[in-house]
C-alpha cells in the first residue's frame, strides 16, 4: 500500500540522484510549519515623491544664525531648504501649523509605523499574518487616500504655493538682508540685487506642477514567503542549468561556463538554507512575540511598584492592548502563548474594583521570567529591571515554578519546540 511517508521517501530519492547527494542529507518541512508560513503574507512599501527641499543654511547667506532666526526654522532646518511653504488646513501635532514637506514625511512615517505594528520583521521582510492583514489593509488604504490626496492639492493650488513659498522667502531674504548690512558685509550689493538674487534661485528650485504630482508614487508590494518547496523547485532548475553544461556545443560551454561559479554558489546556499528557513520564520516571530510580552509585562509590574501596589488606568490599557495584540500576532496556535495570555484575560475580566492586584502582578511576573529566557535563548538581551520579580538570569527551579502556576504543560512546550524545528 502506498503511504504519503512512503511518496515522500521515494521524491526525497529521486532528488538526491539529481543533486549527487545522500538520501539523508535531504530534509523534508512537515505539513503545520508550511501551513504556518503560508498563513500570512511578506509586504513592502514603496512611497516615492519630490521631497521638497534642497541644501541651504544661513552660512550661504554669510550670516550667523541667532535666537532670532527661529521664526523660519519650518523653512531652514538643518542645512535643508523646504521647498513647499505651511500647508493651509492642515495641522501637526498640538493644532500647530505644519509645512507640506513636514506633512508628508509625517503620512510616510505612520504608513512604515502601521505596517510595523500588524506584522513581525523576518528575514524576507515584514509578514503580515492572515489574522491582522485586514485591519492593517483597511488602515494602509486610508494613508494612501491621505497622501495622494496632498499630492492633488498641490497640483490643484500649485499656483498659490508657489506664491506662498515665495513670500515666505521674500520676508527671510529681506531680513537677512538687513542683518548682513549691518554686519557690512554686503555693501557691494543693493537690497534688491540681494533679495532678487536669491528668490530666483529659490524659484529655479521648485520643479514644474506636473513632475511634482508624478514623481508621487504609493506601491504595496505582496508576496508569499519563499517555502522550502520552492527552493526545491529552484535547486531542479539550478541542475539543469548544470546539466545543459554536459550537453553544450563546444561554442556554447565558454557562454554557460562564464556563470557556472555564480550558479554553484546560488546551489550551494540553496541546499544550505532548506534546513534552517523554517528555524529562522519560527524564530523571528518567537523574538517579536516574545519582546513585546517581555516589555509590555516589566512596564506594567513597574508601574504597579511606583503607585504603591496600584494598578493605573495606562496599566490596564496596555495590558488589554497586550492581550489583543497577541491574538492576533498568535496565528499559529501556539498553545503556551496563548495559555499565558489566557490567564491574563481571565484576570482582567473582573471589574477594576474586583481585580486582585497581587495575582495579576504574579502573572505578569511569572510570564517575564518565561518571556525573558526566550529572548535569550535567541541571543537577545532583554533589560534588566531590579525588584519587580524577574531576575537577571532566571534558574531552571523558577523557570518550571513559572510554567507551573500559569498552568503550561510539557506537552505545550514540546509542541511549541516540534512547531520550531519541524525538520527531518
Amino acid at each position: 500500500m502506498t503511504t504519503t511517508k512512503n511518496i515522500m521517501a521515494t521524491k526525497k530519492e529521486i532528488l538526491a540522484k539529481k543533486l549527487g547527494e545522500k538520501t539523508d542529507n535531504i530534509s523534508t518541512v512537515k505539513s503545520t510549519s508550511i501551513h504556518a508560513m503560508e498563513s500570512g503574507v511578506i509586504i513592502d512599501i514603496h512611497i516615492r515623491r519630490w521631497r521638497g527641499r534642497s541644501h541651504l543654511d544661513f552660512s550661504d547667506l554669510g550670516l550667523p544664525q541667532k535666537e532670532s532666526d527661529k521664526i523660519y526654522s519650518h523653512l531652514l532646518h538643518l542645512g535643508n531648504k523646504k521647498l513647499l511653504p505651511m500647508a493651509e488646513g492642515h495641522a501637526g501635532r498640538g493644532g500647530k501649523n505644519i509645512s507640506y514637506v513636514d506633512l508628508l514625511d509625517s503620512i510616510d512615517s505612520r504608513s512604515r509605523k502601521w505596517l510595523e505594528t500588524h506584522s513581525i520583521n523576518t528575514h524576507w521582510g515584514r509578514f503580515v499574518p492572515y489574522t491582522m492583514y485586514a485591519d492593517w489593509k483597511k488602515g494602509n488604504e486610508e494613508l494612501k487616500a491621505e497622501y495622494l490626496a496632498i499630492r492633488d492639492e498641490l497640483k490643484s493650488n500649485y499656483k498659490k504655493i508657489v506664491n506662498d513659498l515665495t513670500n515666505e522667502y521674500l520676508e527671510m531674504a529681506g531680513a537677512a538682508y538687513v542683518r548682513s548690512k549691518a554686519l557690512s558685509t554686503i555693501k557691494h550689493i543693493s537690497k534688491e540685487e540681494y533679495i532678487d538674487k536669491f528668490m530666483q534661485y529659490i524659484k529655479n528650485s521648485i520643479p514644474t506642477s506636473e513632475r511634482i504630482y508624478n514623481s508621487f508614487d504609493y506601491e504595496i508590494e505582496i508576496k508569499f514567503v519563499p517555502l522550502p518547496s520552492d527552493l526545491e523547485r529552484d535547486i531542479a532548475r539550478a541542475e539543469k542549468i548544470r546539466l545543459k553544461e554536459k550537453a553544450a556545443t563546444e561554442a556554447d560551454r565558454a557562454k554557460i561556463a562564464s556563470i557556472k561559479g555564480m550558479n554553484d554558489d546560488v546551489l550551494s546556499q540553496m541546499k544550505s538554507k532548506k534546513g534552517s528557513m523554517v528555524d529562522d520564520f519560527f524564530s523571528d516571530i518567537q523574538r517579536q512575540l516574545s519582546t513585546l510580552m517581555y516589555d509590555s509585562c516589566t512596564d506594567i509590574l513597574e508601574s504597579i511598584k511606583r503607585n504603591n501596589g496600584k494598578m493605573l488606568g495606562a496599566s490596564s490599557l496596555q495590558l488589554n492592548n497586550l492581550i489583543n495584540a497577541i491574538k492576533a500576532l498568535n496565528f499559529y496556535g501556539d498553545e503556551s502563548i496563548e495559555t499565558m495570555i489566557a490567564k491574563v484575560r481571565q484576570q482582567m475580566s473582573a471589574a477594576p474594583i474586583d481585580r486582585n492586584i497581587s495575582d495579576i502582578t504574579n502573572t505578569l511576573k511569572n510570564i517575564g521570567i518565561l518571556t525573558k529566557v526566550t529572548l535569550m535563548s535567541l541571543g537577545d538581551e532583554p533589560r534588566n529591571i531590579r525588584n519587580i520579580g524577574i531576575p537577571i538570569e532566571p534558574t531552571p527551579i523558577l523557570v518550571r515554578q513559572a510554567r507551573k502556576e500559569l498552568g503550561i504543560t510539557d506537552e505545550m512546550i514540546s509542541m511549541s519546540k516540534r512547531m520550531t524545528r519541524e525538520i527531518n
